[in-house]
């Protein structure tokens, strides 16, 4: 994913972000 849709779901989902990336 782009470092900006990342950057939007850190803000979003907060430290998750990583568990759904593993998805």
């Amino acid at each position: 994913k782009s470092a900006l849709v990342a950057a939007y779901q850190k803000w979003y989902n907060g430290p998750r972000t990583d568990a759904l990336e593993e998805k």
